[in-house]
């Protein structure tokens, strides 16, 4: 396609822009099947196992795989068609989770089916991610990237809103075989589906060498530094990422699994109340201008979160201390979800277009790379969240994530230069 007929479809409505539409269908597809996957082995392994640790190093496992495996996904993404990239891993997806639900289906059942899962997934993943946040710029004007990154991101909180009720019960009715099969379906039905996106994309179809990702991953480490303030947010964000993943990666699930004596439903319905959250601030920024102020959007999440990470502490304290039943705790933690996701709209898609406006030819392998600095902490953060919540009762856990919290985001509010981006 010819820079004339791209200039174009950019000019159109994004939910007559075929290309974009498939892609945001594929991955609204694949995502549905996740979120399902995600909460049914999730609980599966804390229920067998009822150990903080044994999720916490199930799920890094996956992430430090997925950092390992980033850079050499950013530099594929600028060397290959990326429309091709993402339905090979898609179709690779869906063909191991088929294999999965087929050893377990005959009887063979065991943790480590998960362990070699995740490690999968997360190849294709860091493979895929790059890929598509590459390809949606070449979808769509510059003046319309925020709104696309809005659809895009809002994705995952649809997906959430129905996945996580349908995760709590598919669970229950069908056990974790039969969630292995509908994500297998899930991701071959996204692999279809971007089968039929025109491939906009010119990139030379280099075969990237060992020696080339590790040249590229150095140039692009280069760049980055020219770029007044991406450092310091990439630093701040790793912090940041080290203390909110084993909030809602391990604390949550172990709170409703192990403290509050919930069922699966229960606690899907706090994923349900944040994706609504989600979809709430990805209106509103959708409303608001398309340029200028980032900085001021992420600040605002990340005060509002801060302080639902002090409404949530006071929750455990009023529980532990006999002051709130149960039930009444579950219903002020739903409500808590819709601001946590009201928050990370506001953090999550400025930081995404900021990103998507880096130059396009280099735009697979830079987003990539500051995944990668962002997500070193992800891995870290869960094994000692998992450790922490074994060790120490989880109001005390909370009263020290929340007070580091708190500093970080202060910390951010005086880092002048982010607000150059």
């Amino acid at each position: 396609m010819d820079a004339l007929a791209l200039h174009h479809q950019g000019q159109i409505p994004l939910l007559r822009n075929k290309n974009f539409m498939l892609l945001f269908y594929g991955k609204l597809v694949s995502q549905l099947g996740d979120v399902i996957y995600n909460i049914a082995v999730g609980w599966y392994i804390l229920s067998v196992t009822a150990s903080a640790i044994e999720t916490a190093v199930f799920m890094a496992l996956g992430a430090v795989v997925y950092l390992v495996a980033a850079p050499y996904g950013g530099v594929m993404a600028d060397k290959v068609s990326r429309k091709w990239l993402m339905v090979m891993t898609d179709l690779i997806r869906g063909g191991v989770m088929g294999i999965a639900c087929l050893i377990m289906f005959i009887g063979i059942e065991s943790i480590w089916i998960f362990y070699i899962l995740a490690i999968i997934l997360s190849v294709c993943g860091a493979l895929f991610v790059p890929a598509s946040n590459a390809l949606i710029p070449l979808l769509v004007k510059e003046e319309q990237l925020t709104k696309a990154n809005s659809m895009s991101a809002s994705i995952q909180s649809v997906t959430n809103i129905f996945g996580l009720i349908a995760g709590g019960v598919l669970y229950t009715m069908l056990g974790v075989v039969g969630v292995l099969l509908l994500n297998a379906l899930s991701y071959t039905l996204s692999g279809i589906s971007e089968m039929f996106i025109e491939d906009v994309q010119s990139n030379n179809n280099e075969k990237p060498q060992r020696s080339s990702v590790i040249r590229d991953f150095g140039e692009s480490m280069s760049y980055l530094k020219q770029k007044e303030g991406f450092y310091p947010l990439i630093l701040v964000f790793g912090l940041i990422n080290l203390l909110i993943t084993p909030v809602f990666a391990v604390y949550t699930p172990y709170i409703f699994n192990q403290v509050l004596k919930t069922d699966p439903l229960q606690y899907s319905f706090v994923g349900v109340a944040a994706a609504v959250g989600f979809l709430i601030g990805a209106g509103v920024l959708s409303a608001l201008k398309t340029s200028g102020a980032i900085h001021r959007k992420i600040k605002l999440g990340l005060f509002l979160l801060s302080m639902i990470f002090v409404f949530i502490l006071c929750l455990m304290i009023s529980y532990s201390s006999g002051i709130m039943e149960a039930s009444s705790v579950v219903t002020f933690f739903i409500v808590a979800a819709v601001v946590v996701g009201f928050s990370e709209a506001f953090i999550f898609i400025p930081v995404n277009v900021a990103v998507q406006k880096l130059p396009n030819h280099l735009l697979g392998r830079l987003s990539s790379l500051i995944q990668t600095l962002v997500m070193i902490s992800v891995p870290i953060g869960l094994v000692a969240g998992g450790v922490v919540t074994d060790l120490f009762n989880m109001t005390t856990v909370l009263l020290v994530t929340t007070g580091l919290f708190i500093l970080l985001t202060v910390s951010l509010f005086k880092v002048k230069s982010i607000s150059a981006i």
